[in-house]
């Protein structure tokens, strides 16, 4: 399936227009970053910040259903990784907390359902016990339609990715207690 979705931007400068495969070409940027350990979003020299300022600042109402979708799944991940840049790697809880509400908000607007955002939202706000119950409710194994008519299953790896972020925060909480 293609992820790119062609979205429109005015340059502030000289008003002409520029298109751009705009999620794909963020969602590149976001993965090298995090791949390289040099994801920050206090940066704001970070192309990744700049393309997201970009398209905060977007009129929403100018933009097709498509385009509207690909900027809140833009927003939706660079939120989500902010929240856990800031909890992980600068054990700022509270702006944590703020960072996963706002990527929560944008998959209300129709981004990416991630199971691990709304996992993360019950961890950050210390629900340890509600966030164990989620991860188990996750099925082991997801089903897609095949263009054959048939129906594929797939391992979760959302569900593997949950329980070892729940063992990471019993273990945290193991330490501290």
């Amino acid at each position: 399936s293609r992820i790119y979705i062609n979205l429109y931007m005015e340059k502030p400068k000289d008003n002409e227009v520029m298109r751009t495969e705009f999620f794909g070409e963020f969602l590149i940027e976001d993965q090298r970053l995090m791949n390289s350990g040099a994801w920050d979003y206090k940066d704001p020299n970070l192309k990744l910040n700049q393309m997201k300022d970009s398209i905060e600042q977007m009129n929403e109402g100018d933009l097709s259903r498509e385009q509207l979708t690909a900027r809140n799944n833009a927003l939706w991940l660079w939120h989500h990784h902010a929240a856990q840049e800031a909890y992980f790697s600068l054990k700022d809880a509270e702006t944590a907390r703020k960072f996963i509400k706002k990527a929560m908000d944008y998959q209300q607007k129709g981004a990416i359902r991630n199971q691990i955002t709304p996992l993360l939202d019950l961890l950050f706000s210390g629900r340890l016990a509600e966030a164990k119950s989620f991860v188990q409710s996750l099925p082991d194994e997801l089903e897609y339609g095949e263009e054959s008519g048939g129906i594929e299953k797939v391992k979760n790896y959302e569900k593997e990715s949950a329980l070892n972020l729940v063992a990471r925060f019993e273990r945290d909480a193991a330490r501290s207690a």
